[in-house]
């Protein structure tokens, strides 16, 4: 009798341990980050840690493509945060609420990379922002890299005000920032437009 309940006894551990080392149990275990597993399977990191804009690094980096093919090449390694709009425009994957001068708010991407694709344009590579907190953060960047503001004039290209900063960590390399309602007036963005975009662009001599 004794030999019975012992049998029966590692029979239901046997089937215990079993059912814990089961895939199908491992599975109910891990649906409870499934959010989690889909954000990863599908490249994307939480929301927060997402960059909404090109690093300072990479803006200069993108500066000294020189036709369109560079980019296409520079800016696919980088899909996990800007995706290809259309011809000239590649737009952040990171959208939000920007307000614009009579306090309305929208949703929109939160910067977009433009490049020259209009015949006979001036060769061209801008990163357009659309939220001044971004904007700071990103012209931070480039003072850690040593850029100090050293001009500012008027420019065409953004028929705004445009503030030239230089570094002497890196010669013949001049960093234009332009806030401007007109980002890029050969391609007609944002015409009429109520809202501050923060055009920033790396020119090498």
């Amino acid at each position: 009798m004794n030999t019975k309940i012992i049998l029966i006894n590692v029979s239901i551990l046997i089937m215990l341990f079993s059912s814990c080392g089961s895939k199908s149990n491992k599975r109910a275990v891990d649906a409870a980050d499934l959010d989690k597993v889909m954000q990863e399977d599908a490249g994307n990191a939480p929301a927060g840690s997402i960059r909404s804009t090109l690093s300072s690094e990479d803006l200069m980096q993108l500066s000294r493509c020189e036709d369109i093919s560079c980019i296409q090449l520079f800016m696919k390694e980088r899909a996990t945060i800007f995706f290809y709009t259309k011809k000239g425009e590649y737009t952040s994957l990171n959208r939000g609420m920007v307000m614009d001068s009579a306090g309305k708010e929208f949703v929109m991407p939160f910067s977009t990379i433009y490049f020259s694709s209009e015949p006979q344009a001036t060769w061209r590579i801008a990163q357009t922002v659309h939220k001044k907190d971004l904007s700071d953060q990103l012209l931070n960047e480039f003072m850690q890299k040593g850029f100090v503001l050293v001009d500012s004039f008027r420019y065409y290209a953004t028929e705004a005000k445009c503030y030239q900063y230089t570094s002497p960590q890196y010669p013949r390399t001049a960093l234009f920032y332009s806030p401007t309602y007109k980002p890029w007036y050969r391609k007609g963005l944002y015409m009429n437009t109520s809202w501050l975009s923060y055009v920033f662009e790396v020119h090498y001599e």
